[in-house]
């Protein structure tokens, strides 16, 4: 299956960003601007779920209850290891708070991503879940006007919080990980799917013309903008991420770079389990170089994620299928 093939070949791609951008922040290790990476992998990763989203529910038997029988699979999908790490994270700390375990966590200003440091984008994307089944209705144009919408909406949203009415940064990290600023890229992911699945003659030389010029106006926007680049950095690599989607899975549906394919494969376990492990790693091994340190949590994390995977991810996806039945 090539296309589901190019889907974990992006997952891996994401998945590298986010790594890599909490590696330069955590062991000070921060080359070619990977520090702000991390937001760009997960603006991919929405791009991916709603491509993956759309094609689950519009090309797929999902039964005679599809949409309930969705929702389902994905609950089991992501929670079991989501509440595993949430009840590490909290007997380790001697707190804890309901909101995480209903995905609710983005309404507390004080808790919304100081738990596991990545489940911010774990409430966007359930909301996604909650909305899909109704956004798929929506028709090819119309569906262009909504993500149009929801661009300026984010826009908008990032002026108005953000730039005027945010005097701190914990503040400025609040507003900007709001699940309104993330709509559109799941909306784009689904887009996306119609354009594949419809088989749109689309020519690689124009989809190479495309990602020329996303690449030109992010090198442009970084050099003018500096450090206000996060907010506009998230339009241009959707650009950029849709034109490379387009080109991998129309231009080159039999490409295959099986490293980036594992890593996707294991990219929800290495999500959710990263940053703890690189943080337990810098203590742990505080005498080390910082290169040494960067090896041992890279390797540990795949080893950890590779396990997790098997077990609990593999467990919580039968636990899905078996309640649907």
């Amino acid at each position: 299956m090539t296309r589901l093939n190019s889907l974990d070949f992006f997952r891996g791609l994401a998945i590298i960003l986010v790594v890599l951008s909490h590696v330069a922040g955590i062991y000070k290790f921060d080359y070619f601007g990977l520090l702000g990476a991390g937001r760009y992998g997960v603006v991919l990763f929405y791009l991916i779920s709603g491509y993956t989203i759309y094609y689950v529910l519009t090309e797929r038997d999902v039964g005679r209850f599809g949409i309930s029988n969705f929702l389902i699979k994905r609950f089991f999908r992501i929670a079991p290891l989501f509440y595993l790490c949430l009840c590490l994270a909290f007997i380790a700390s001697g707190e804890m708070t309901a909101l995480p375990f209903l995905f609710l966590g983005f309404i507390d200003v004080t808790t919304f991503n100081k738990i596991l440091h990545v489940e911010w984008s774990i409430y966007v994307e359930i909301i996604f879940y909650l909305l899909a089944p109704f956004l798929i209705k929506v028709n090819k144009n119309k569906q262009m006007i909504l993500i149009v919408s929801c661009i300026l909406l984010s826009i908008l949203w990032r002026y108005i919080y953000i730039i005027e009415m945010s005097n701190s940064d914990t503040l400025k990290q609040f507003y900007y990980f709001n699940p309104i600023n993330f709509f559109y890229s799941f909306l784009i992911g689904g887009y996306l799917h119609k354009v594949v699945r419809y088989k749109a003659d689309m020519k690689i030389s124009v989809l190479c013309v495309g990602i020329i010029f996303a690449v030109t106006l992010i090198i442009a926007s970084k050099f003018i903008l500096k450090d206000r680049f996060y907010l506009v950095g998230d339009y241009l690599f959707i650009l950029l991420f849709s034109m490379m989607f387009l080109l991998k899975t129309i231009g080159f549906p039999k490409l295959r770079i099986k490293i980036f394919e594992a890593i996707g494969t294991l990219s929800y376990s290495i999500y959710l389990l990263h940053y703890f492990i690189l943080n337990l790693i810098n203590i742990t091994f505080v005498n080390y170089d910082t290169s040494v340190k960067v090896v041992i949590s890279l390797l540990v994390i795949y080893l950890v994620s590779f396990i997790s995977h098997r077990t609990i991810e593999t467990w919580g996806i039968r636990m899905g299928r078996g309640v649907v039945k």
